[in-house]
């Protein structure tokens, strides 16, 4: 006997905006994920502008493909926002008020302390047909429908809201469903390491064929993830460890924490406190380390010392060094580091300096070279990097590179320390 299909789902994205490329639609590929990790058999996304009749007709093509409609977008308090008249005129009823959606908005209000808005009233329409999921992190709810055999839920487009909802009471509507065959997933985060160079290490590692290997490239690493059906659980959480203790070094977690998360982990629990020099970098590591609710821990502070001048001044750097070495040297940035770590009484003191381009480059220093420096105590450890991209690229990559120099400093890279698997 053949076993019953999954059931069938389909995103469709709403929003001239999607379509003339002004905005990236980011909610896709997070419905995406989340439908193919919980057991649907994901037909992909459709994309339609802000046009009623356009809507209708891409909902009646997805109800005849899928058991599970979601709908992004149009459902804010604008007249450009038509979701609303098009679930109505697809579902064949009207649009009445929610009077506990109306109350929602309405204590919204009342907690930022401002009058609700005219047009914020117009997310209470609800069809008829269906009925209203409060929204817990923003105005317009969710909205549920059954038509022609089909379920919609038509969430609003805000990505941030969107996420919300599929945590919450969006995803433990939808996990409910008959059928399911839900996968579980494991992430193992890498950086500092080229795709091809991951999969050329990965050679020879057993692989079971029950257990799906993706590798997601991104501008500071490289995510494996690691996907199977929840009864294998116990052989992926195996093969993941064969996998990490064969590449070891540049795994950073299993799961989706951040960078700054382990580092900061890992400082709290060493009751350690850092302090940070930055120069290239602009404060894109102090703005990383302090995104972590409860990085007053361990972070002092730190000092965006962009012209020579503030090297000196706030630093101690000494100008002899700059004169003859120059501001993008690992002398200047041992001293950057040495002395923001003596005048801030940190335990730790991370600096960085070098050429983000587009120009400033020569053939000695060209644009990409970033010094790092890392002082403790006993000793201060640098690291030239060489790196490529535009100016925001390279930024950005000399943050990773040098908050992973740290995370390498302050533990040694174990499976122990990162076992058992997230869930």
């Amino acid at each position: 006997m053949r076993a019953p299909r999954p059931p069938r789902s389909r995103v469709v994205a709403i929003g001239d905006e999607l379509l003339n490329g002004s905005r990236v639609d980011s909610n896709s590929a997070v419905l995406g994920a989340w439908l193919t990790r919980n057991g649907y058999a994901h037909l992909g996304t459709r994309t339609v502008g802000d046009e009623v009749a356009a809507i209708v007709a891409a909902l009646a093509t997805a109800a005849h493909e899928a058991d599970l409609i979601l709908v992004t977008g149009g459902l804010g308090p604008t007249p450009d926002d038509r979701t609303r008249q098009a679930l109505s005129a697809w579902s064949e009823s009207d649009l009445r008020e929610d009077p506990a959606v109306v109350a929602a908005l309405q204590a919204r209000a009342d907690a930022a302390g401002r009058p609700m808005g005219r047009s914020n009233r117009v997310q209470a329409l609800v069809p008829s047909a269906g009925r209203a999921i409060l929204n817990p992190a923003g105005t317009a709810p969710a909205l549920v429908l059954c038509h022609c055999g089909v379920t919609l839920v038509a969430m609003p487009g805000v990505p941030s809201e969107v996420a919300a909802l599929l945590e919450g009471p969006v995803g433990e509507f939808i996990a409910d469903w008959p059928g399911l065959l839900p996968f579980t997933e494991v992430q193992v985060r890498t950086t500092r390491v080229a795709e091809s160079i991951l999969a050329d290490q990965l050679r020879g590692v057993p692989r079971d064929p029950r257990i799906s290997l993706a590798y997601l490239p991104h501008l500071t690493g490289v995510d494996l993830v690691l996907q199977a059906p929840k009864e294998l659980r116990g052989l992926l959480e195996a093969e993941t460890r064969a996998i990490v203790e064969r590449i070891m070094t540049p795994v950073f977690a299993l799961g989706h924490r951040t960078l700054e998360e382990i580092v900061g982990e890992t400082l709290s629990s060493r009751d350690l406190k850092v302090a940070i020099a930055e120069s290239c970098t602009g404060g894109l590591i102090l703005s990383r380390l302090t995104d972590v609710p409860g990085a007053s821990r361990y972070v002092v502070g730190g000092v965006v010392a962009y012209a020579n001048e503030g090297k000196v001044s706030a630093l101690g750097v000494r100008a002899s060094t700059l004169e003859h070495h120059g501001a993008v040297s690992e002398p200047a940035a041992i001293e950057m580091a040495e002395g923001l770590r003596e005048r801030s009484k940190a335990d730790l003191a991370l600096a960085t300096t070098g050429i983000a381009g587009p120009g400033g480059g020569s053939n000695e220093k060209p644009v990409g070279t970033i010094w790092v420096a890392l002082a403790d105590a006993h000793q201060t450890k640098t690291e030239l990097l060489r790196l490529t991209g535009t100016r925001a690229q390279i930024k950005a990559r000399a943050t990773q590179y040098a908050l992973d120099l740290l995370r390498l400093h302050l533990a040694p890279v174990s499976s122990n320390t990162l076992f058992p698997v997230d869930d």
